[in-house]
């Protein structure tokens, strides 16, 4: 599965404002870690992990309470391989360019629109109403006939749906 299909389906997930922040936190501690190791640096200590970890949650929720857990984790994704720019080291000012770079970014934008478009795409049409259209189109039918006394457009109509 690639990026912008893993954002679609992240973007159906409820925004980190509709979460705990603990549990937020908690996910930042992973995705911090993660990017550390990714990046080839050592891990920080536990302390200062949870410190940068506490920062950047305080900074979701002030600045980006729209995002997904998922789609901070892409983001961090991304930065580490250098799409938001040079990398200086796993900090705080690096971490609020790859933010605000991925909130910017084109894949986001476009996943957004598939899933809004997905949401605005009417369901296919059950073979029920088609049942109920087809008796509404005789009925009239029926009733024409009935008034002019003429098969002619009746039958028209009848060739019509024999050859679809």
């Amino acid at each position: 599965m690639n990026t912008e299909e893993r954002l679609q389906l992240i973007l159906q997930e409820p925004a980190i404002n509709e979460l705990n922040a603990n549990v937020v936190s908690d996910k930042m501690v992973d995705i911090i870690s993660q990017c550390a190791m990714l990046m080839g640096f050592k891990v920080p200590e536990p302390r200062e992990l949870t410190l940068m970890a506490g920062k950047v949650t305080a900074n979701l929720y002030e600045s980006y309470p729209f995002l997904r857990l998922g789609e901070i984790s892409i983001c961090f994704e991304l930065g580490a391989k250098g799409q938001f720019g040079e990398y200086f080291g796993l900090n705080w000012r690096t971490i609020t360019k790859w933010l605000r770079g991925y909130q910017q970014c084109d894949l986001r934008y476009r996943a957004k629109l598939a899933v809004e478009a997905e949401k605005k795409a009417l369901p296919p049409v059950s073979e029920a109403y088609n049942l109920q259209a087809e008796n509404r189109f005789l009925q009239n039918s029926f009733r024409r006939y009935k008034e002019s006394g003429s098969m002619e457009r009746v039958m028209s109509v009848k060739v019509y749906q024999t050859l679809q």
